[in-house]
């Protein structure tokens, strides 16, 4: 099935992220009184509403793991998956998420019950396309950085 190392490590890096996707599921269900209310509070306490959205996103990344493992894409990249899965895609998962965060939360009509049908469908569609906002993403801030 994979017969490259590279592709081995994204898959064993998929494995990762699966699992602390159950544990992090596992606490949703388990502790929902915490996690799950209906009014947005005003303080810092909204910060289980963005576990939610983290969480999302890695059922997401799970599945661009997977598939880059199967189709076998080869890098140049000297970078161990595993290593980039756990710094550079899970930063720009954690930036992406907190933006998802603070919009549908600044957002009166998103800021309650709404919130949790429409953060786990971004936080999943981040989650799978991380990969692209990481190229085109990165790529755009630098056009702008190198125009000031």
């Amino acid at each position: 099935m994979l017969k490259n190392i590279q592709d081995k490590y994204r898959f064993y890096g998929a494995v990762l992220y699966g699992i602390i996707f159950i544990f992090g599921l596992a606490a949703l269900i388990y502790y929902h009184d915490i996690f799950f209310y209906n009014v947005a509070k005003s303080d810092f306490n909204n910060w289980p509403r963005f576990i939610y959205v983290i969480i999302s996103s890695f059922f997401g990344f799970i599945f661009i793991a997977v598939q880059s493992a199967k189709n076998h894409k080869t890098d140049e990249n000297p970078i161990s998956p595993i290593l980039s899965y756990f710094s550079r895609y899970l930063m720009i998962l954690i930036l992406c998420d907190a933006i998802i965060f603070g919009v549908l939360n600044a957002i009166t009509s998103t800021s309650n019950y709404i919130y949790y049908y429409l953060s786990p469908a971004f936080g999943i569609a981040i989650g799978y396309y991380v990969d692209i906002i990481a190229t085109y993403g990165f790529n755009f801030i630098i056009k702008i950085i190198s125009k000031i």
